[in-house]
């Protein structure tokens, strides 16, 4: 969290030193397929 406050572009990829990478997942009901969404920011 102390990035925040010391980048202000975290959320771009300007910012070589941190970047914020998300994943979601998603399951049937059977739980036998899987999506799987990634959002990285480089």
């Amino acid at each position: 969290m102390k990035y925040i406050n010391m980048f202000n572009d975290i959320l771009k990829r300007d910012n070589e030193i941190i970047h914020i990478t998300s994943y979601g997942f998603v399951i049937n009901k059977d739980k036998d397929k899987v999506l799987m969404v990634s959002r990285i920011f480089l």
